[in-house]
């Protein structure tokens, strides 16, 4: 099918890569389910390996094909069908390849002991299948949810689920043993399953990351019949870490870098719960460090900082601390409430080839250590505050004192002061009596003075008026000299005409009349 058309990636650590670690060179192999034939191709061009193939979708078989010495496809290819078998069960092979196979069988347990009666007689089954158990799987189920995908851990044509359990009796039922356990991982929140620990309680979280195969992805073994008389000298090639969530990380700075960067870290996967956490970065390839940050754990926690030093010339430096960013609560003992603790150190100039750290956790990823930061910088705080106000009253008092002082010396002068006015006030009222006395006879004058003034007044208005008279009078003798001098005018004019008169009546022959 093309939604298993992947290229082949040995660059990283897959189940098709830890499958061909296992492999041999010019082995026999039959491969079921070889999809387009990516491992079919490698074992065939890379390894030498003589194979036979079965596939159901005879498309996706026809690439596979051309690498392979018999194939079955279509129908033919049917894992579950009877037609491949009876064609090779004459056949023993040194590994058979079940590769993400299992799950999608009715009958997984039945094509398990058809496999291994094709084995050759140190033949092995190399297999891989999906965790059910994987903690994001764990949380949708906490969360009501259980959704199929296209692909990955919930694929939509798997019908058949394994955990490490499970897978564990289904071998041993087909009379067949693990004799190497190896597995892919995956972290919480990139199984594609839309997930993280933030969908539960902090302490449900603790306990999920405990789990043991909680970040298996797929379980990769490999399989031999069983064999009792050697079983125990079977060493399991297990990698599981019960504390695969928890890590501590050195960071280094140094001339090429500014600020700290995932560029240059070392990290170590370590379990929370040891009594006493030792561990040694191996720090030869840098030159130039400046400064050191050490994060002894990727979640909240309580911790004591036993040593950290560094291995310089024969002999170990302890270094001082510069900076930590929790709260230290009684000999060394830090409370941290975030998720993101950490220790800075000063780093001495010189070469050094190792750096040693030495702590121990006493609590760990769980809401208690929150809260109790959170109480410890509010007691903090709340102290401090006391502290500023106990100085800031001290101060206040001090203050007033100072002005109590100076307003008893204020009441000493308004005192001596008060006795002058006093002495002062006394002389006025005598004063005033005797000044009241005169007033009354004063008034008495004033009063006539009034009088008078009123009087005065009234004249000054007579005066007043008779001079606007007056100044009408000239007004108006102006006028009438003004109009006589008119009439003198007139008179002269009046004169004249007579004469003129007189003139024209003279020449006519009238005889004047005297008036």
């Amino acid at each position: 099918m093309d939604k298993y058309n992947f290229s082949l990636d040995l660059d990283t650590e897959n189940s098709i890569s830890l499958i061909i670690d296992m492999l041999e060179r010019n082995s026999i192999v039959l491969e079921l389910g070889p999809a387009h034939g990516r491992l079919t191709k490698y074992m065939k061009q890379v390894l030498s390996c003589t194979i036979d193939i079965v596939e159901l979708e005879d498309k996706a078989g026809i690439d596979a094909k051309q690498y392979a010495r018999n194939a079955f496809l279509g129908k033919d290819g049917d894992v579950e069908s009877d037609f491949w078998y009876e064609k090779l069960k004459q056949e023993r092979y040194d590994f058979i390849i079940l590769a993400d196979i299992l799950e999608h069988l009715r009958e997984p347990e039945k094509l398990l002991k058809r496999c291994r009666k094709l084995l050759a007689p140190e033949g092995a089954i190399l297999l891989s299948v999906p965790n059910l158990a994987h903690t994001d799987v764990i949380l949708n189920l906490l969360n009501d949810k259980f959704d199929y995908q296209e692909i990955g851990l919930l694929d939509n044509s798997h019908i058949h689920f394994f955990t490490y359990e499970s897978l564990q009796k289904v071998v041993e039922k087909t009379g067949l043993e693990a004799v190497v356990k190896k597995a892919t991982y995956c972290c919480v929140g990139f199984a594609g399953l839309n997930t993280n620990y933030d969908q539960v309680s902090r302490e449900l979280a603790r306990e999920l990351k405990k789990r043991k195969y909680g970040e298996i992805y797929q379980f990769v073994w490999k399989l031999q019949r069983k064999k009792k008389a050697i079983q125990k000298e079977i060493a399991l090639n297990e990698f599981y870490n019960n504390y695969n969530c928890y890590e501590s990380k050195l960071y280094l700075l140094t001339n090429s870098n500014i600020e700290y960067s995932e560029d240059q870290v070392m990290i170590f996967r370590i379990n929370p719960e040891q009594e006493e956490i030792t561990l040694t970065f191996d720090i030869t390839k840098y030159k130039e460090i400046n400064q050191i940050r050490l994060d002894p754990l990727n979640v909240n926690c309580i911790y004591k900082l036993n040593e950290i030093s560094i291995y310089k010339d024969k002999e170990n430096i302890k270094l001082p601390i510069l900076y930590q960013n929790g709260i230290e609560v009684i000999d060394g003992i830090q409370i941290c409430g975030t998720d993101d603790p950490y220790i800075i150190c000063n780093f001495p100039k010189g070469e050094s080839t190792k750096i040693e750290v030495s702590y121990t956790i006493l609590a760990y990823d769980t809401k208690f250590i929150e809260k109790l930061e959170e109480n410890l910088k509010q007691k903090r705080y709340s102290k401090k505050q006391l502290e500023f106000e106990e100085k800031t009253l001290e101060s206040q008092l001090k203050e007033k004192d100072i002005r109590i002082g100076q307003l008893d010396w204020k009441v000493h002068e308004l005192e001596r002061d008060l006795g002058l006015r006093k002495r002062i006030i006394i002389k006025i009222a005598q004063q005033l009596k005797q000044n009241k006395q005169e007033l009354k006879e004063q008034k008495i004058k004033d009063l006539a003075s009034k009088q008078k003034d009123i009087r005065i007044g009234e004249l000054d208005w007579k005066v007043h008026e008779l001079e606007k008279y007056i100044t009408n009078l000239e007004i108006k003798q102006q006028e009438l000299i003004e109009e006589n001098i008119n009439l003198k005018q007139h008179w002269k004019d009046i004169q004249k005409l007579n004469e003129r008169i007189n003139q024209i009546k003279r020449r006519s022959g009238w005889t004047i009349r005297k008036r």
